[in-house]
């Protein structure tokens, strides 16, 4: 999970690579395991995810977009009286 959110690619992509990620995990399942556990892998796999971008934020300083830390985006808005 980690190197999946280091590379800094679109949502979409990191998406589809954490998602081929899950169900290559839970291939190594039998059908039995996953009937009794499957909702507990898909739980502990979301934890680890997310243990892995805030480790990939504190650690490195990283932002899933590329982003520093310290970087903060444009934001503009216009006002018409």
């Amino acid at each position: 999970c980690y190197a999946i959110a280091k590379k800094g690619t679109s949502k979409v992509e990191r998406t589809n690579a954490f998602a081929e990620v899950k169900e290559a995990l839970k291939a190594t399942f039998s059908e039995e395991e996953l009937e009794d556990y499957g909702d507990l892998v898909g739980k502990y796999f979301n934890k680890s995810q997310k243990n892995a971008v805030r480790e990939l934020t504190l650690a490195e300083g990283l932002r899933l977009d590329g982003r520093k830390t310290d970087e903060i985006r444009p934001i503009w808005c216009e006002v018409d009286y």
